[in-house]
């Protein structure tokens, strides 16, 4: 992914650049957390020194973590927060009360980080580094809560030497990164309970929607062990939909549930942000208010022209693509969709395109800015038995832009996704050209 920076000065380069060097674990050989441990304990710990609410997921994790710290946010409350991915900026990764990290700030950070790793040689990740700038940065602003979201699995992410949260949460559990998580619901289930921390609750996924009964079985065995209480949607709460909204009922207490985001899975994703918040004596004015208010781009976003229809989404996996298709079947978007598309390798992307194919009448494919980005080549072979392909698209995302604005696509439904990677890059050029 492109990053996109305001630069002023070598040393901020320079600190950005070894970040990026740092490389990611692939999931090959040993790995710990003694490392991160370590690292944490040069800067004194900081991830013990605020509130935290630790959110793990296969999906929905960055919705439950916008719909947390815009509540938090409402409730009054100064709130730091982690995102993952991010969409054109690494700052983005890192936030106090709704802003970024400066670059200033980051650069400083990631001096320091470097200088104390390197003088006892401790080697850190990419993520690592970002997890732990994140805890310093949120330290030093004094943040009364921070919502931390899980990169990847949770027994063994950078996230989990938080000590003590004030509750855990886990939004879904699906198949996804199996080379590192395992093959079956179960086995991952069991990678993303190891954020369960003894005698701290855990806000469980909706029964059957989000969490099969199977996933759940496995969770509540954790629980119990580490002595801590479960809560889930659908049974310590009822969740009733009407349209596109819900109420929470949790006690005989009713909360409406109206997000401005759209699609069903949304209304689920709110409501058990909303369990957490009433669990943590967070009025419930702030609780609707928060959820009335919460943004978060690239998921199910629309942008509507005079002359045509944008839908923007990182749906990345396959649960996402059921997500994404059951928004579609609820017909949503009428007339002709174009599907502009691009995958990982590491994505079961066949059954990706499988299941929204009777929604996307052609396809444009293009390449995600990824080491790991599938040959179009093979996604055209893969499509052309099956599909129409307008094209392949091997040239800049802003020419590809250009393109979807042009008159060709007058009156039609556009739909970008299949990577974040993509995705990114596809809604920063879209937005940059069209005035909102």
């Amino acid at each position: 992914m492109v990053q996109f920076y305001c630069f002023k000065g070598y040393a901020l380069q320079a600190a950005i650049d070894w970040l990026f060097e740092q490389k990611p674990w692939n999931g090959v050989g040993d790995f710990d957390l003694s490392p991160m441990k370590r690292a944490c304990s040069l800067f004194e710990h900081p991830q013990d020194t605020f509130k935290s609410i630790h959110v793990a997921g296969t999906n929905g994790k960055g919705s439950v973590v916008s719909y947390l710290k815009t509540i938090l946010s409402e409730a009054g409350f100064s709130v730091g927060a982690t995102i993952s991915p991010h969409l054109n900026s690494v700052n983005e990764r890192i936030e106090v009360n709704g802003q970024p990290i400066s670059n200033l700030q980051l650069e400083a950070i990631i001096q320091e980080i470097r200088e104390k790793t390197e003088s006892i040689q401790i080697q850190l990740s990419f993520f690592e580094c970002i997890v732990l700038a994140a805890f310093i940065h949120f330290a030093r602003e004094k943040v009364d809560y921070a919502v931390i979201e899980v990169g990847l699995g949770g027994r063994l992410d950078a996230t989990n030497v938080i000590r003590a949260p004030e509750a855990s949460v886990i939004t879904s559990i699906g198949l996804d990164h199996q080379h590192i998580l395992g093959d079956t619901e179960e086995e991952i289930a069991r990678e993303k309970a190891g954020i369960v921390r003894r005698g701290t609750p855990l806000f469980l996924g909706h029964i059957g929607c989000d969490v099969s009964l199977e996933a759940t079985q496995v969770i509540e065995k954790v629980v119990e062990r580490e002595k801590g209480s479960l809560f889930q949607i659908g049974r310590e709460a009822e969740l009733q939909l009407k349209g596109p909204e819900g109420t929470l009922l949790i006690e005989q207490e009713g909360y409406r549930v109206k997000p401005t985001l759209l699609g069903a899975h949304q209304i689920r994703n709110a409501a058990l942000a909303a369990s957490v918040m009433q669990y943590l004596g967070v009025e419930k004015k702030s609780i609707e208010r928060g959820i009335a208010r919460t943004f978060w781009p690239a998921r199910l976003e629309t942008l509507s022209l005079p002359d045509r229809k944008f839908l923007i989404d990182c749906a990345h996996n396959v649960a996402g693509f059921k997500t994404l298709a059951s928004f579609l079947a609820d017909d949503n978007f009428s007339g002709d969709m174009v599907g502009v598309v691009g995958f990982l390798k590491t994505k079961k992307w066949t059954q990706m395109i499988d299941i929204i194919d009777e929604y996307v009448s052609s396809y444009i494919i293009a390449r995600p800015e990824s080491p790991q980005a599938e040959d179009l080549n093979v996604i055209h072979s893969y499509l052309k038995t099956r599909s129409s392909v307008i094209s392949v698209h091997d040239d800049s995302i802003d020419k590809l832009i250009s393109r979807l604005l042009s008159d060709e696509f007058q009156g039609k439904n556009i739909l970008l996704v299949g990577s974040i990677y993509l995705v990114a890059e596809l809604r920063r050029c879209l937005f940059e050209r069209v005035s909102v």
